[in-house]
C-alpha cells in the first residue's frame, strides 16, 4: 500500500484502511499457503514412514490438518465479515498470529520428533521440508 508510518499514526481512517489491506494480504496468502503446506506435510510423512510410529505420523498429521482447516476456517471468515473498527482489526490481527503461532508450533514439535529418530540422510531431507515451509511464507510476503 505504500503508506508512511506517520501518515498511519495521524489518520485514524488511515490507519484502518491500512490494517484492513494488511489483513487482507495476510488471509489472502495464508489460503495460497495451504496446498504447498499440505504437499509438504505429505512428503514429510513419507521421509518418515520407516523410522517414525504409526501413532506418532498419524497425530502429527491430524494435529496438521487442524491448523490448516483453522487457518482456511479463518481466511473464509474474513472474506465473509471483515471487521471495521481499529479494535476489531487488531483483534483480527491477533487471531491470526494465534493460528500462525499455532501452525508453526505443529511444524516446529512434529519436525523434531521425526529428527530424533531418523537416519542423517533423513534428517537431511525432514531439514528441506522444514526450509520449504519457512521460504513459502517469505515468498508471499514479498510479493
Amino acid at each position: 500500500m505504500g503508506l508512511h508510518v506517520s501518515a498511519v499514526r495521524a489518520d485514524p481512517a488511515t490507519r484502518v484502511d491500512a490494517l484492513r489491506e494488511e489483513l487482507r494480504h495476510l488471509y489472502r496468502t495464508s489460503a495460497i499457503a495451504v496446498p504447498f503446506d499440505s504437499c509438504l506435510a505429505i512428503l514429510l510423512l513419507y521421509v518418515v514412514r520407516d523410522s517414525a510410529p504409526f501413532a506418532v505420523r498419524v497425530s502429527w498429521a491430524a494435529l496438521l490438518l487442524t491448523a490448516l482447516a483453522a487457518r482456511l476456517w479463518r481466511a473464509r471468515r474474513w472474506r465473509r465479515r471483515q471487521p471495521n473498527g481499529v479494535e476489531s482489526l487488531l483483534q483480527e490481527q491477533w487471531r491470526f498470529l494465534v493460528v500462525c503461532a499455532i501452525f508453526a508450533l505443529v511444524w516446529g514439535v512434529g519436525s523434531a520428533v521425526f529428527l530424533i529418530s531418523l537416519e542423517p540422510y533423513r534428517q537431511g531431507l525432514v531439514l528441506i521440508v522444514l526450509a520449504a515451509v519457512l521460504i513459502g511464507p517469505i515468498a508471499t510476503m514479498a510479493t
